[in-house]
């Protein structure tokens, strides 16, 4: 059985190998930020990124928390929201060219 051809997201994602080891982290989060924007106004940070894991991170800071110092119910569905989608858009096959050639 051969393995699936990476997706656009995941070819993008590969493509940090590149930069160096100390930067890629802070490199990852800049290009995901840009992608959804509202991720970067609220500080979260993207710990690990695999096709089978997504990691994400939020500090418990004054821009997200809700009236009583905890963090804001929006904040905590922004973090799943997110990592959710980057697990459904690193196995999506719409964005492989094999699956655009095939439409």
């Amino acid at each position: 059985m051969t393995s699936p051809t990476p997706n656009k997201l995941q070819r993008s994602l590969m493509r940090l190998d590149e930069a160096p080891a100390f930067m890629r982290g802070f490199v990852q989060n800049i290009i995901l930020r840009r992608a959804v924007p509202f991720t970067g106004t609220a500080g979260v940070k993207f710990v690990s990124l695999t096709p089978e894991r997504v990691e994400v991170h939020l500090a418990n800071e004054r821009r997200v928390q809700n009236h009583i110092g905890g963090v804001h119910a929006s904040a905590m569905n922004l973090l799943a929201e997110t990592a959710t989608g980057m697990v459904v858009g690193m196995n999506c096959l719409l964005y492989t060219s094999d699956a655009a050639d095939d439409m």
